[in-house]
């Protein structure tokens, strides 16, 4: 399921989230903005909006509930980002706000008694936002207030609203894996049903080596069979102080880590992918200097490559290349390595498509996504192929694709 997250969650970002082949988008159900006093009642009338239009376009919808108001913080100078855990009342505060939000847009709720003939989408409920990002190092304590924030909450979800999805947030890049870790020694497991993460990196091959450890660190806890959640991803494609990047570098970004993403989908027990945004916005708050040219849209509308990598990799049937590996004479050769060079670089590199022949010589790639890609057969020492052992390949053309190798 990819997804993307869409600047505003106005009904125009929902359409066109949709046109995109998109199945899924990200809103977040901001508590400081929809209950700013103690002494109001909750506003629903902005998160009604959003999840009418979500449901009016049949998306998914990734509910980051967070940013509790200053009435409920520890002290008047604590910052938004403080979870509400700092004591009884805290806690007690945002699990009923938790459970009133999900009462309304939960499994028969509220709102759909209301809206019967609205289609009622799936909706996962990610608690908090990049939890780690106050610190660039493990922080043992900040990890063990996260997960009696999750303890805490996924119950209330579970209770209000039976069979739903809840997630942790999406953890920022560094340290991510340290930080699960340790996160995981104070988690009870039963709170949560996934784990969100954004493997922001200044390359695809680095998200993905960054997605394997997370796996490896669920694992390891025992939580196999849990999922993974990228509920953030993207490159900007302007040049910014830490990134060199460009229209064409945004596009072929996204190609190679969804195409690796695809092929590797299950190991990785990977349920979702959600493109960090849906357009350029020049004005982004908060000084992200990405966030201001990471979207598959410019700030016009117009569409970028990009986009047009993302429609098509979403919209397009899994496409598959097949042959054969031979010696000079014809006969088959086992067991000989392939893959397919995603960045043309010249070597293999972790997470790229891989294949070995069989007795019959016979290799295939499937889950392809249409396209031309570098087959390369790793020959051995004093081997030669008849051609080149490094072929373009594309996609449409259905006729195997043979390598006769001579010494």
């Amino acid at each position: 399921m990819a997804g993307i997250t869409g600047w505003d969650g106005s009904g125009s970002d929902a359409n066109q989230t949709a046109a995109a082949g998109a199945g899924m988008t990200r809103y977040y159900l901001n508590w400081q903005r929809v209950q700013p006093r103690q002494d109001r009642p909750i506003d629903w009338s902005s998160s009604d909006s959003v999840i009418e239009q979500v449901a009016r376009d049949h998306l998914r919808l990734d509910l980051v509930v967070s940013a509790p108001p200053k009435w409920t913080r520890s002290s008047s100078r604590a910052p938004i980002s403080q979870m509400p855990i700092w004591g009884k009342r805290g806690i007690r505060s945002w699990q009923r706000f938790v459970g009133a939000a999900a009462a309304r847009y939960g499994s028969n709720g509220s709102f759909w008694r209301h809206h019967p003939r609205l289609y009622q989408p799936t909706i996962v409920w990610e608690i908090w936002n990049e939890p780690n990002k106050a610190t660039s190092r493990v922080s043992d304590r900040l990890a063990r207030q996260f997960a009696t924030l999750i303890n805490v909450t996924g119950p209330v979800i579970h209770h209000f609203s039976p069979g739903s999805t809840v997630i942790t947030g999406g953890l920022f890049p560094l340290a991510s894996p340290g930080f699960l870790r340790s996160f995981y020694e104070h988690a009870n497991k039963s709170a949560f049903d996934g784990v969100g993460l954004h493997p922001y990196w200044p390359d695809p091959y680095g998200s993905y080596k960054l997605i394997t450890e997370v796996r490896k660190v669920m694992n390891t806890a025992g939580d196999a069979k849990t999922g993974i959640w990228i509920n953030e991803i993207g490159w900007a494609s302007q040049t910014t102080k830490h990134r060199l990047d460009s229209v064409a570098k945004q596009a072929r970004n996204l190609r190679i880590l969804f195409q690796m993403l695809a092929i590797h989908r299950v190991g990785l027990g990977l349920k979702s992918v959600i493109w960090f945004g849906l357009r350029d916005d020049p004005n982004y708050p908060g000084g992200c200097e990405f966030c201001r040219s990471s979207g598959l849209l410019f700030a016009s509308g117009h569409p970028k490559p990009s986009w047009l990598a993302f429609k098509s990799f979403i919209s397009t049937p899994a496409q598959a290349i097949r042959g054969r590996v031979t010696d000079a004479h014809g006969r088959a050769l086992p067991r000989r390595h392939l893959y397919l060079d995603l960045n043309s670089d010249g070597h293999f590199e972790s997470g790229e498509p891989q294949a070995e022949t069989n007795r019959s010589g016979s290799y295939s790639f499937t889950s392809l996504r249409p396209g031309t890609f570098e087959l390369t057969l790793t020959h051995r020492p004093g081997e030669r192929c008849r051609l080149s052992c490094r072929l373009p390949v594309n996609t449409a053309k259905t006729a195997p694709v043979r390598f006769a190798v001579r010494r």
